[in-house]
């Protein structure tokens, strides 16, 4: 719906003598991948919980 709206409202800014630029938005053209750093930390608190969980005594009761 949004896409139809943005397509809508542009095709009539340009009926009104407005000039468009079609280039992409910012956001669209991110080189930063959010999704994959989140798998990442994911997978990342997987494998700490099973290193903790292997030997718990390791971790517990060290002088500072």
């Amino acid at each position: 719906m949004a896409l139809v709206a943005s397509e809508q409202i542009t095709l009539q800014a340009r009926l009104a003598g407005a000039k468009i630029d079609d280039k992409p938005s910012r956001r669209r053209s991110s080189t930063k991948d959010e999704y994959g750093e989140i798998l990442e930390r994911r997978r990342r608190m997987k494998e700490l919980d099973a290193e903790f969980s292997k030997d718990i005594s390791k971790f517990l009761n060290k002088p500072l």
